[in-house]
């Protein structure tokens, strides 16, 4: 038995998270180098589909930490999806955007933070406010009425769009943030004052784009605010949800911005995992966040732990769970489990998926490598295609 891996026999799909194959014929393209800070990166992991000798490589940054996919389908793959079929399954209507809980009520959540670091920077109601990725427009409607008096949004989701413009009859712009089409729109209203993203920026395909058109469309001592998943989310999102093509640390996140003259302004993050910073266009940025030494031990350390690798023993079969509500955001659980028993697991889960009852915690049916075909530190197996997860 190889501890650096396992094959992956099966998976319980969840009410909002779905499994996703992704088959030969999607087209891939490489990610070489870090997009904080442009290192090269080394591979940290692959997954392997045995069908057709399918490879797609996450990699990791040694000089500031930061952890992505080289491989991935390409821009244009992603950008449709996200545009037609994101979340198309729990979409919501517009009445259901309507009614949804007001962040007015809401103290704690982490679009709530993210919002109160934007009125902590003072910024006058004038300015206009954009919001890149508006989801289902709880965030923009709290800027409005709150009283800023140009708040725009952008959104790929062209449901999410229409759902939020009919209910609150906001302008929000749909498509890719960084195409044409969009630029085209907030060009007209900029300089923006503000941007504002809530976990979006994960699932951007190239951040230092994104980032160069916001510069462009802003001036001098404007902010932008970046809410995001840290990197002490668990290993198993940065390898296997698709959608998060990115884990940034403070440090890498840093760098980034810096590159394109923006200087740490804030920073209301509640833990590792989740990141709340602001940041501000300034003349000559500086550095806040230091770089650690060793990145490649900590990150190493991190996916496998998180993927259970040393808690696997001799059994045939084992069910893999992550996210599991008592343990830490590193922790995984790797137990022996027999195909009846994971047939039941199955069925109950089908059950509450029809339910709509939702539960964080995933679970994978996986069994011991036997032979390794890369010099990866880390090797996922599946019998036919690759298999992520998905919104």
């Amino acid at each position: 038995m190889d501890n650096r891996g396992f094959i992956i026999q099966d998976m319980i799909e969840f009410f909002r998270v779905t499994v996703f194959d992704l088959k030969p014929s999607i087209p891939l393209e490489t990610q070489s180098h870090c997009p904080a800070c442009e290192t090269f990166l080394e591979t940290l992991a692959v997954l392997v589909g045995n069908s057709g000798r399918q490879q797609m490589r996450l990699g990791f940054c040694t000089t500031c930490g930061y952890v992505g996919y080289i491989d991935r389908p390409k821009k244009e793959w992603m950008v449709d999806f996200y545009s037609t079929a994101w979340d198309a399954h729990i979409a919501k209507s517009v009445q259901e955007v309507r009614n949804q809980p007001s962040l007015k009520d809401d103290k704690k959540s982490s679009r709530r933070l993210a919002v109160n670091l934007a009125e902590s920077l003072h910024i006058p109601h004038v300015r206009p406010v954009c919001e890149i990725g508006t989801g289902y427009g709880s965030v923009l409607k709290y800027f409005k009425d709150a009283g800023y008096s140009h708040v725009y949004g952008t959104e790929n989701s062209k449901h999410r769009a229409q759902a939020v413009s009919e209910a609150y009859g906001l302008s929000v712009f749909t498509g890719n943030f960084e195409g044409e089409d969009v630029q085209k729109e907030l060009r007209r209203v900029a300089p923006i004052g503000l941007f504002f993203s809530h976990h979006v920026f994960e699932h951007v395909y190239h951040p230092a784009e994104v980032i160069r058109a916001i510069a462009a469309l802003q001036q001098e001592g404007d902010y932008i605010i970046l809410a995001l998943p840290g990197a002490d989310e668990h290993a198993a999102y940065g390898l296997f949800y698709l959608p998060h093509l990115h884990v940034f640390t403070k440090e890498s996140l840093e760098l980034l911005l810096n590159r394109f003259g923006y200087a740490g302004a804030g920073d209301a993050s509640p833990g590792g995992d989740n990141m709340i910073l602001a940041f501000r266009k300034v003349a000559s940025p500086q550095k806040q966040f230091p770089l650690k030494t060793d990145y490649r031990a900590e990150i190493l350390r991190k996916y496998r732990q998180g993927l259970g690798l040393e808690a696997m023993g001799d059994g045939k079969l084992f069910e893999y769970r992550w996210l599991v509500p008592h343990q830490g955001f590193d922790d995984a659980e790797m137990i022996p489990v027999s195909r009846i028993s994971w047939t039941f697991k199955k069925i109950v889960a089908f059950l509450k998926s029809k339910l709509k009852r939702f539960t964080s915690t995933h679970r994978f049916l996986v069994r011991p490598l036997e032979k390794r075909v890369t010099d990866a530190p880390i090797e996922i197996h599946y019998p036919d295609n690759i298999k992520l997860l998905m919104k």
